[in-house]
Order: structure tokens, then C-alpha cells, then sequence
């Protein structure tokens, strides 16, 4: 649930567009035959959301995968 206020200001050759949103959420499930659930982090740093999820050390012993992008 989140309020939305948007801001639009035209002058000469270009357009700015600022929005606001009160809240905001979202969220997602992680193998937990991977992620190190223990030891996730976040921060909050110049309006940035970082999010640092380790892998498990039984995760990291697996070969690499390619995949192929069509």
C-alpha cells in the first residue's frame, strides 16, 4: 500500500517529472539450499536499499553454470 505524488514541471525544451512514495514493498522467497539465511544484511545509504546475500558454503562449491541467452 503506498501513496503516490507526482510532480511535473515543463519548461523550454524538457520536462521534469519527480515522484514520491510513501511506503513500499516487496517481497521474494530464497532457496535455502543457497542463501546463508543467518547472515543476510541490509542498509540504507543514500536512498539506496543494498541488500548483501551470502551464499552457503556447500552453494559455493557447485561449477559454474553458462547459460545462453537466445
Amino acid at each position: 500500500m503506498f501513496q503516490r505524488r507526482q510532480q511535473e514541471e515543463n519548461s523550454g525544451n524538457y520536462t521534469r517529472k519527480e515522484f514520491s512514495y510513501q511506503s513500499f514493498q516487496r517481497s521474494f522467497e530464497l532457496s535455502k539450499d543457497v542463501v546463508d539465511d543467518e547472515n543476510i544484511e541490509a542498509r540504507y545509504e543514500n536512498g539506496v536499499l543494498r541488500l548483501t546475500l551470502p551464499k552457503k558454503k556447500s552453494a559455493l562449491t557447485q561449477p559454474a553454470r553458462l547459460i545462453e541467452i537466445q
